[in-house]
């Protein structure tokens, strides 16, 4: 029924917590299918004692050259035989129900055409103060989170087959792309996601995870953040949300040198009027990344 999917980079210190919680499940219709993402620890070493003597729940072990978690991801959803596609990190663990959790939520929204997935909070987190509950659950778009007190980060569950339809987009030379970029373009598409209050799962991050270190990220995939804020510039209503947009989008297409991508933004003809704005962001950001990147 589902298909827990992880990403993985030289984490076999953090598998085993994850793996152990797995075994955990008070449900066991599912696959754990991991995706690695060209590791040169003892990841490889310890799933295939795993897939070995598991008996409970199959393994499915892939490993491939390094292209970042985007493209890990984008795999995965190829790979999975469940009907549902769950991703959770390799250094994250889930509470002994979540796959039952998961299994009931989806039959619960199976009539919901509209509904693409559903979201759960993580570490039995209290939810955002200003966050506007109905019983247990908010329906909404992704973009729509923020209203309902929904910022934090949560782990999202999709159809698989929905997944497929919305691969990641990753630039070339660059490994990452942020989420909000496939998920935001589902919300735009007419799609919705049922936000749980409750938790299923919990998290700990990583010194040396993608959370680390938002200006490395930047120098490093700003193509990546192009494309975000070309995605947010189509659902953001004020007009000083979207020059903001187009300003930060600019910017990132100057860091990387890619110029004629500009024209490629969702309101061209606003982006050709703020170039020259667009263009001293670009270099501000590019002194910003030396600055901090170099301590």
């Amino acid at each position: 029924m589902v298909t827990v999917f992880t990403p993985t980079y030289n984490r076999a210190k953090t598998l085993p917590q994850l793996y152990k919680s797995l075994q955990c499940q008070t449900c066991k219709d599912f696959e754990w299918l991991i995706v690695d993402d060209g590791s040169d620890d003892d990841t490889s070493l310890i799933v295939k004692d795993w897939i070995e003597n598991e008996r409970s729940f199959p393994i499915r072990y892939y490993k491939v050259s390094n292209g970042g978690k985007m493209r890990a991801i984008n795999r995965g959803a190829q790979l999975a035989k469940g009907e549902i596609f769950c991703g959770i990190d390799s250094d994250d663990w889930f509470y002994s129900h979540a796959i039952s959790s998961i299994i009931a939520a989806f039959k619960e929204i199976k009539s919901h055409s509209g509904i693409i997935g559903v979201s759960y909070a993580k570490n039995n987190e209290t939810p955002n103060k200003n966050a506007i509950w109905f019983d247990e659950y908010v329906d909404c778009k992704n973009f729509e989170r923020t209203q309902y007190g929904l910022e934090s980060d949560r782990i999202l569950v999709f159809y698989t087959e929905k997944m497929r339809l919305y691969r990641i987009p990753v630039w070339d030379n660059e490994r990452f792309t942020p989420e909000s970029v496939f998920i935001d373009q589902m919300a735009l598409d007419g799609y919705e996601m049922r936000y749980y209050k409750r938790s299923i799962y919990g998290v700990e991050y990583q010194d040396d995870g993608l959370s680390a270190s938002s200006w490395r990220l930047l120098r490093d995939n700003p193509m990546g953040y192009a494309m975000m804020y070309n995605v947010q510039m189509q659902y953001h209503k004020s007009i000083s949300q979207k020059i903001r947009d187009v300003l930060h989008f600019i910017s990132c297409c100057c860091i990387k040198g890619e110029y004629f991508y500009i024209l490629k933004c969702y309101y061209c003809v606003l982006a050709v009027l703020l170039f020259i704005p667009g263009l001293i962001l670009g270099q501000r950001r590019k002194n910003q990344i030396k600055q901090y990147c170099n301590q």
